[in-house]
């Protein structure tokens, strides 16, 4: 199993304004983002569009995502849904194509008890032989997997999770109730990247990462020094860059006019219903780059 490890971006995707997937403008961040040095992607999940998309559609943009990144860095694939078929489906798909990992929220919309997210992910773990992570995501999800369920998932070879719980709390209580020492915490809140690692975590995944990777990874750099000054500086920076990225509403379509600000090359649409940033919502963005010399 391949260890994760650093600032993982939770990739953003890019789409033609028809809804199709923007496969050139794919390539050319996928090609940013390497050149950057980030240490892997977290694809379809919430800044992915993944929710938003068919199945049909996740697969296309999972044979993509693995053609353009050709096994330079690990790929985490988001595969769950609202039912355990079409979950195991999308991972069957995953592993096929390429990807390294699996992960998936529990089935979402209802609020349902323990029993059945175990059988949701006994069904994921028994369709696949590539490591399955656990995305706890309450906010989206309706409901958290508990340390004690996630204990016992991690029994049944839970290979990890991505804990976006904004609770650096839940995250240790994890870390108390895994007992497999195989098992990798990856945090999925950015603003709580420093306390994450101080507590072990392997890896971070978010969205700054996908425009402006080079903070996340010079905390992480600096934290492997011991240089902790330093990380708490620039924590407080991702954190602005995490508030910045909020201007527009829904993070992902700022993220978009962040990228073409930073790099001055078209990235495309986000998917339908979601819409670009007006005019006014732009240039607060730019704003707020400039005030933080992320921009000229």
């Amino acid at each position: 199993m391949k260890k994760l490890k650093g600032v993982i971006p939770a990739l953003i995707m890019p789409f033609k304004e028809n809804g199709e997937i923007n496969e050139a403008s794919l390539k050319e961040f996928i090609e940013f983002l390497i050149d950057k040095k980030v240490n892997g992607f977290y694809t379809l999940g919430t800044f992915g569009c993944g929710p938003l998309l068919s199945l049909e559609e996740r697969k296309k943009a999972t044979e993509l995502i693995v053609e353009y990144t050709a096994d330079r860095i690990p790929i985490i694939t988001h595969v769950g849904t609202t039912t355990g078929g079409a979950t195991v489906e999308l991972a069957k798909h995953a592993e096929k194509t390429g990807v390294d990992v699996v992960a998936a929220v529990p089935p979402y919309y209802y609020n349902h008890p323990d029993e059945v997210v175990v059988n949701y992910y006994q069904k994921l773990l028994d369709a696949v032989s590539i490591p399955v992570f656990a995305y706890n995501n309450p906010p989206q999800v309706g409901y958290s997997i508990s340390p004690p369920l996630l204990g016992r998932l991690a029994e049944m070879g839970l290979a990890g999770v991505k804990d976006s719980s904004f609770d650096i709390k839940v995250f240790v209580h994890y870390m108390n109730s895994v007992k497999q020492k195989d098992f990798q915490f990856i945090i999925g809140t950015v603003p709580l990247f420093y306390a994450a690692l101080a507590q072990g975590a392997a890896a971070g995944v978010g969205g700054p990462a996908n425009v402006f990777p080079e903070v996340q990874l010079e905390l992480y750099d600096e934290f492997q020094k011991g240089n902790l000054v330093r990380c708490a500086e620039l924590q407080k920076k991702l954190a602005r860059l995490v508030a910045i990225q909020g201007i527009g509403g829904v993070p992902f379509t700022t993220l978009i006019d962040m990228y073409e600000m930073r790099t001055g090359k078209e990235f495309g649409y986000p998917h339908e219903p979601m819409m670009r940033c007006t005019p006014e919502v732009r240039e607060k963005v730019r704003q707020a780059l400039i005030s933080e010399d992320l921009l000229g």
